[in-house]
């Protein structure tokens, strides 16, 4: 057994790549010596900007042996008929290294064919590890390589050098020119420029003395460590370091060896929102802002350094000196752009063409402002703050700050908002109406924000369709698909309680007579119906379940919600597949049936017709009662003892009986019995051959207990 390791020295990585390149690299070489039947132990990865580097102990010297069977010719097609072996036989033979007689006859259903079966040696690893390598580096997740000098290979950046070794033996071999080694590129400013490598073992060690700390998941933790142990000694000790992890992983990836460097900026900075302090620190600087115990901004950063350097205070003013100009810039927007109310501004929106065909931005707040107002009057919210909050929404876009830091569209508008002495609802809406911004993100807090952004989604999506930009698999400029997906929370994970499809339909009406926006209602309802679908699949809720209920068409998304979360857990219940069969068995008898009248129960001819139908009348008020008050509970239980009569029925009954009035008459029964199942949902779309998939973690409130 022995230490394998590979490192590949390259110019400069682009820092967004060096953690998704170094992840790949280890995962793609573990799967190819699997595949390779190699066997290891602990898989280990490096990466900075300048090298990626994986190095695996317990390696195998060679490939396990393999059992190997091939099939060669019938039996009839190997020998001739004076029994010698044909050429079809000799030539197998000859492939597998064997002679005819050391092959072997086996009966398939096909009849009786030769066979080799055999030991396939395993080859030495060292020989197999240069293609391997070579494979995995051609399959890397890079987007776009780059070509140097003369040659025709490609990677994303030009490669230096090449370390190869199974312990302290180099494995031979080129790649991209250079030769393999046991030498690999030092630190940029500590140590040699190059060092050697004497063994896989002492990789590690030997870049670590040499200021280079190898191990990217080492690094994250010192830096974190570092940042941290920094932070904690400004004031009282309360203080935190804002560690965001994309600014984590950056920072991680251009330093090989980390010092981290507390640094201060001017206190009147702190007049600015602290978002832009602390998006100027991160985006631009590559800084980490603090912050105090109650999450308020610091006049301290804190820088990570690649050097130890012999004079951190010269590192310390240097940094200090580069962020002043930026936080002075968005000092100098800030004051300019307060010099205007924010309502000021929307007649700007004018100017701002949205769309070809929706007009401008203004002609957009305007749809938005009159959804949000109907929306809020459906909701017994404030009419007056949703129309202000959606008229106020978008003035922040033509803004300076917005302008120089546009991921902050919405956040700005609020602070100009309360600048301007506006109601603090209609002040967060402008900032709520953007949420969710991604999957799993907050949701608005206050009732105009929840409005104003549903208004904002709504507007979006009928707007979209109407101008043709459906999503598709590669396309979705107008993020149609994210909107739905928001429609579908605010809906279904907040207070409204609204139908889907009334909100969509008055939508329409915003939009220009032209632009025919109520034909595309359903198209966009089948569009969100879909990412319905998913959404709940997502939470683990089988695809059956939700297309029972789906038939059924619930007018609003909570609805699916409680009627998924009770059936899902009926599923469980003793009579759930004898009931749904028997559903499912309604269900086709009626798809052969033309108009059918009402039950005569005077014409009834069987006990079982008359116990059937006197258990659903029994039971038909209390499910109506509760498919009204949404407790399908309550619902289910009482339809589960509809089994047994229902069991009853079928046994003794025909219902296509020779006699019109009398077949009739029963179809009439089991439509009656067909429309109280579907009260609840159409039972007969649940496929009842694995009722035992059922996920019972789902967090559902019903108590399957009770179902007896």
């Amino acid at each position: 057994m022995s230490t394998l390791l590979i490192e590949l020295g390259v110019a400069e990585l682009p820092t967004d790549a060096v953690e998704k390149l170094s992840a790949a690299f280890l995962k793609e070489m573990t799967l190819a010596l699997a595949e390779n039947n190699i066997n290891f132990s602990n898989a280990k990865r490096y990466a900075t900007a300048r090298r990626l580097a994986i190095s695996i102990d317990n390696v195998a010297e060679k490939q396990d042996d393999q059992h190997v069977e091939k099939r060669g010719p019938a039996l009839k097609a190997a020998k001739d008929s004076e029994s010698n072996w044909s050429k079809a036989a000799q030539g197998f033979a000859k492939s597998c290294a064997v002679s005819p007689d050391e092959l072997i006859i086996k009966k398939t259903p096909k009849g009786d064919w030769l066979f080799f079966e055999g030991i396939e040696r395993g080859r030495p690893t060292k020989k197999l590890i240069p293609d391997i390598f070579q494979n995995i580096m051609d399959r890397l997740p890079i987007a776009r390589r780059m070509r140097w000098g003369d040659r025709n290979d490609s990677f994303m950046r030009p490669v230096i050098s090449l370390v190869m070794l199974m312990d302290d033996q180099i494995i031979p071999t080129t790649f991209f020119g250079i030769s393999s080694g046991r030498t690999t590129i030092g630190h940029r400013f500590h140590g040699g420029k190059t060092l050697e490598i004497s063994s896989a073992k002492d990789y590690e060690k030997t870049l670590a003395n040499s200021f280079v700390i190898a191990d990217i998941d080492k690094r994250h933790d010192m830096i974190i460590e570092q940042v941290t142990h920094l932070v904690s000694g400004i004031g009282q000790g309360d203080s935190l370091p804002v560690i965001a992890e994309n600014v984590l992983d950056e920072v991680n990836a251009l330093v090989e060896y980390p010092v981290a460097i507390l640094g201060k900026f001017d206190s009147r900075y702190l007049l600015l929102p602290q978002e832009v302090l602390i998006k100027t620190m991160q985006d631009n600087q590559k800084y980490f802002a603090v912050v105090n115990a109650n999450d308020e901004i610091l006049p301290y950063f804190v820088t990570v350094a690649n050097i130890q350097s012999k004079n951190p205070e010269i590192v310390r003013l240097g940094n200090q000196k580069v962020i002043e100009p930026r936080f002075a810039d968005a000092e100098f927007f800030w004051k300019k752009d307060k010099q205007r109310t924010l309502f000021s501004r929307r007649e700007g929106l004018k100017k701002v063409v949205y769309q070809q065909h929706l007009g401008s931005i203004y002609d957009r707040s305007e749809r938005i402002a009159k959804i949000a107002q109907f929306i809020a009057a459906q909701s017994g919210f404030d009419e007056a703050k949703a129309r202000r909050g959606a008229e106020l929404a978008k003035c922040d876009l033509i803004s300076e700050m917005v302008f120089e830091f546009g991921e902050l569209q919405g956040v700005i508008g609020e602070y100009y908002a309360k600048n301007d002495g506006e109601n603090d609802d209609v002040a967060a809406a402008i900032r709520e109406h953007y949420l969710p911004k991604f999957a799993g993100d907050s949701l608005p807090e206050t009732d105009t924000g929840l409005v104003v952004s549903l208004a904002d989604k709504l507007e979006n999506i009928v707007g979209g369709f109407s101008v043709g930009a459906k999503p598709t698999g590669t396309k979705d400029p107008y993020a149609l698909r994210r909107a739905s997906l928001g429609v579908i929370r605010l809906l279904n994970e907040t207070r409204l309680n609204l139908s889907l499809d009334d909100l969509l339909r008055f939508t329409a009406t915003v939009f220009a007579e032209k632009l025919k926006s109520s034909n595309q209602f359903t198209d966009i309802s089948a569009y969100i119906q879909e990412r319905l679908k998913g959404y709940y699949i997502d939470q683990g809720f089988r695809q059956d379940v939700f297309e029972a209920i789906s038939i059924v068409r619930p007018k609003h998304t909570k609805d699916y919600t409680e009627r998924l979360k009770a059936l899902t857990a009926f599923m469980k219940h003793e009579s759930a597949t004898n009931l749904f069969a028997a559903n499912k068995r309604i269900s086709n008898i009626l798809k052969k049936a033309s108009k059918v009248g009402n039950v005569d129960i005077a014409i009834f001819t069987k006990p079982q017709e008359k116990s059937i139908y006197d258990s659903a009348k029994a039971v038909e008020a209390e499910v109506n009662q509760s498919v009204a008050t949404g407790d399908y509970e309550k619902a289910l239980n009482a339809l589960a003892t509809l089994r047994m009569p229902l069991d009853d029925f079928f046994e003794h009954v025909i219902v296509m009986a020779n006699d019109e009035k009398i077949k009739d008459n029963r179809l009439a029964l089991l439509t009656k019995i067909s429309n109280m199942f579907l009260c609840v949902a159409d039972f007969s779309a649940i496929d009842t051959s694995n009722l035992g998939d059922v996920d019972f973690s789902l967090g559902l409130s019903m108590n399957t207990a009770k179902l007896t």
